[in-house]
């Protein structure tokens, strides 16, 4: 396994960004000096959180300070600005560079990126503005430079040329196995566009379960051209907790289980306000709290085991976990049955809670997809849930 960094760069917001700048530069210097293979630099604008603009002028300062390691743009934004123009800064770079370039190119970004462009990357028109753009580079990095394009997006006129003024421009080295696409949605144009041509995917874990999905994506563009998908180039940007030995790193693995048990507490004594109040409110709340809680809890325990614990420990440590929310319903049942007063503050926090993970989770989700089918599918799903709490109240008023 080669290893690579990402740098977005996640950096506190208010730092200077001089600092932040020298910070990440040091960053690339020491994974070169510790035999990294790539660094890929982020690019966003206004991100407060990632506050890079240019990878391209982080790389061109790291050529003459790094030796062996690859720099790859992570990534060029392709609606942000003329194709033509960033082809050739790119192939001046390679040169500097002297093949250690890496092309990493991208369709989306942040919402408010976009809307600097006057562009709503909700609309897919990253995508299609992505797609021109990339015909228009590879088209100048072929011998003989542009021809004439006539697109939706851009245009490109090839010149009268004379014996003193032609296309002489071109990569350091053959461009095409160095090209990436950077892929964030379930159903990834760029991961499309990644298999299609054979290009290195980059996936990033901001949605863990989004990247779970791209390798099927790769392989679906991959069909549309008779290529065979690759495992090799895939790359897989994800956070891995460092810390100074195993100890420690399963030490901080822990603090997820501390979490867990405050947390299943607290649904522990939600649920037993619920069934003081009313016998069917507390099992339609004990049901969307264990939907709610099972695939949470199966990805901790996943979180626990990739910090080097043991799979059977693991399970022991969500275990006890998981019975901290019988404690705390055997603590709720005595507490609210004595202090009556305190329930209808316990069922509003109990309605607030489902109510933020709405708001804070599912519903921005919901924002970023582009296509109209996922969101009804999610639509369809929160919809479902809505009808199963319907359908069991229904039912327990019956036979109540």
């Amino acid at each position: 396994m080669k290893l690579g960094i990402f740098l977005q760069p996640a950096t506190p917001p208010g730092q200077p960004l001089a600092e932040v700048i020298d910070w990440n530069l040091e960053v690339v210097r020491r994974a070169d000096a510790l035999g990294y293979d790539e660094a890929w630099i982020g690019q966003h604008i206004t991100s407060r959180w990632e506050p890079l603009p240019s990878p391209q002028q982080m790389i061109a300062r790291l050529i003459g300070e790094t030796s062996t390691i690859r720099l790859g743009t992570g990534v060029e934004i392709l609606y942000q600005q003329h194709p033509v123009r960033l082809a050739t800064e790119l192939l001046q770079l390679d040169h500097m560079a002297k093949g250690r370039l890496l092309f990493g190119f991208g369709a989306g970004g942040t919402l408010t990126d976009g809307q600097l462009y006057g562009i709503d990357l909700r609309s897919g028109i990253g995508q299609e503005m992505a797609r021109e753009a990339l015909a228009i580079i590879l088209d100048c990095w072929k011998p003989g430079g542009p021809s004439d394009f006539n697109g939706k997006f851009w245009n490109v006129k090839k010149p009268a040329y004379s014996e003193n003024y032609d296309w002489h421009l071109s990569p350091y080295a053959a461009p095409e196995p160095r090209i990436a696409m950077a892929g964030f949605m379930p159903k990834s144009g760029s991961m499309l566009t990644a298999g299609e041509h054979g290009y290195i995917p980059l996936s990033f874990n901001v949605a863990p379960e989004h990247v779970t999905v791209h390798w099927d994506t790769l392989c679906e563009g991959a069909a549309k051209s008779g290529r065979a998908t690759d495992r090799q180039l895939w790359r897989q940007a994800r956070e891995v907790y460092v810390a100074e030995d195993k100890r420690e790193a399963r030490r901080g693995g822990l603090l997820i289980v501390v979490g867990d048990s405050i947390h299943n507490f607290a649904d522990g004594l939600l649920v037993a306000s619920a069934f003081l109040v009313d016998f069917e409110l507390g099992l339609v709340t004990t049901l969307s709290v264990v939907l709610h809680e099972i695939p949470q809890q199966t990805g901790d325990y996943l979180v626990l085991v990739n910090a080097g614990i043991a799979r059977k420990k693991a399970l022991q440590l969500m275990s006890v976990a998981g019975l901290a929310a019988v404690l705390g319903a055997g603590l709720g049942y005595t507490l609210f049955t004595e202090l009556q007063a305190l329930l209808p503050y316990a069922l509003v926090f109990a309605a607030a809670s489902f109510i933020y993970v709405a708001v804070a989770d599912l519903i921005p989700q919901m924002q970023q997809r582009v296509k109209i089918k996922e969101s009804v599918v999610q639509l369809l799903c929160i919809g479902s849930g809505v009808a199963l709490i319907a359908i069991l109240a229904e039912i327990l008023h019956h036979h109540h």
